[in-house]
């Protein structure tokens, strides 16, 4: 093979690859510019709900999804303005975002009127009664997968298990961002070796797409 032949064939194998361009820094803020808006949207139509008088399960659970947005709206106002030294932030707060919405579909769609109270008495979480009768906390990822089935069942969700997988595949990362040291030593330092944020833009990206997704899920 001559080395042009060499060249065109390399030239050949990226191609596909090199038609899909890397998203950078004004792709992600403009991104989450577009999904920040569509969210608070959402927050305008969610503010002229009435909510049942003196049903506090439909107010705790219209506080928590408030919560859940608000925390999808700073985090998407960092990525907007702050595209390249705050996108670690705007991750952990992905975290609280996710628990919320969790929380909220818990409280509206399965949680029985002893959980309900429980959940407000105890401020443990989510959690429900073992054979023996004790209280014990419902793991996140399998919170998330009752949740998937409650959104089903009321015809919200039309990719059953999108929303689990993305917990399951996403909560121990989003974890380690805010209690281990792995992912920052990995997300706090560039390839040069200076300490700060260093999210790539795809991760960015993605991350913003999945958050779009939740939020249109809770908006039900």
């Amino acid at each position: 093979m001559t080395h042009n032949s060499l060249k065109d064939a390399i030239r050949d194998a990226l191609e596909p690859r090199a038609a899909t361009r890397q998203p950078t820094a004004l792709d992600i803020a403009q991104e989450a510019r577009e999904a920040k808006a569509s969210l608070e949207s959402n927050m305008s139509c969610m503010a002229r709900i009435t909510v049942p008088a003196g049903s506090e399960r439909h107010r705790v659970a219209f506080q928590l999804l408030r919560a859940s947005m608000d925390y999808g709206r700073a985090l998407l106002f960092l990525l907007e303005t702050h595209p390249i030294d705050l996108p670690a932030v705007a991750l952990a707060m992905h975290r609280s975002q996710i628990e919320q919405f969790l929380r909220a579909v818990f409280v509206q769609f399965l949680a029985d009127d002893e959980q309900l109270a429980d959940f407000l008495q105890e401020d443990r979480g989510p959690r429900r009664k073992n054979e023996k009768g004790k209280w014990v906390a419902i793991a996140l990822k399998d919170l998330a997968a009752d949740v998937e089935q409650a959104i089903a069942r009321i015809g919200q969700d039309d990719e059953p298990q999108k929303l689990a997988r993305t917990v399951t595949n996403s909560w121990d990362p989003l974890c380690g961002l805010v209690h281990g040291g792995k992912a920052i030593r990995v997300m706090y330092q560039d390839p040069n070796g200076q300490i700060g944020a260093h999210v790539p833009a795809c991760i960015e990206s993605t991350f913003i797409v999945r958050n779009e997704h939740a939020l249109s899920l809770a908006f039900w």
